[in-house]
């Protein structure tokens, strides 16, 4: 079993995807490429921008990179039950275009549906102090910042996305939530699939 906990920088998605696997007691997946090479964050961090840069940003190139770790997170799923820090839709958001709507349909086919996608949701304020409060450098913190600006963009560009890919998902606003609650409510929602699945 797959599940797909997505949204922007600074909305909850590792802390809630984290508590959320230990809960269940599943496998937590983050940037799937990065272990499948070795490679410390660092240096998929370097690997990753070095591409952005060669590439020119070019939307269909970064979809498909982006598709492989989303792939090779989807075949972790065929052997383990998984919690994704990001799958397809937020791949999607960054790089989904009109014209490479083709390549987002070619993941799903090729990789693991997720049984649930989680579109974790907060608005730019909330997010912004979000970010500002958590350790790390000025310079790990102005890039977040820059990302975080589009937080009250990502659910209506996804949406439609999740709902023409008939994709299972349930959108939650952490601002009035804490990681506990969110994971409560993500547990309540898997129970509420799984029962009506059963018949």
């Amino acid at each position: 079993m797959l599940i797909a906990i997505e949204g922007i920088d600074g909305v909850g998605k590792t802390s809630v995807a984290k508590m959320l696997a230990a809960d269940l007691g599943f496998e937590f997946v983050e940037k799937a490429l990065k272990s499948a090479f070795g490679l410390s964050n660092n240096d998929y961090v370097e690997q990753r921008e070095a591409l952005k840069k060669y590439a020119n940003n070019d939307s269909n190139v970064l979809a498909w990179f982006f598709g492989l770790t989303n792939l090779l997170c989807a075949l972790g799923s065929n052997l383990n039950n998984v919690v994704a820090d990001r799958y397809i839709t937020t791949n999607f958001f960054w790089y989904g275009e009109p014209f490479n709507s083709t390549i987002y349909r070619s993941i799903l086919e090729a990789g693991t549906t997720p049984f649930l996608t989680v579109v974790l949701d907060a608005d730019n304020q909330t997010v912004r102090n979000r970010i500002l409060n958590r350790n790390g450098s000025d310079a790990e913190k102005q890039k977040d910042l820059e990302k975080a600006r589009l937080a009250d963009a990502f659910v209506g560009k996804v949406e439609p996305f999740l709902k023409e890919n008939n994709l299972d998902y349930i959108i939650i606003d952490t601002k009035e939530n804490d990681v506990p609650s969110v994971v409560a409510i993500i547990k309540e929602n898997l129970k509420k699939i799984e029962d009506e699945q059963r018949g």
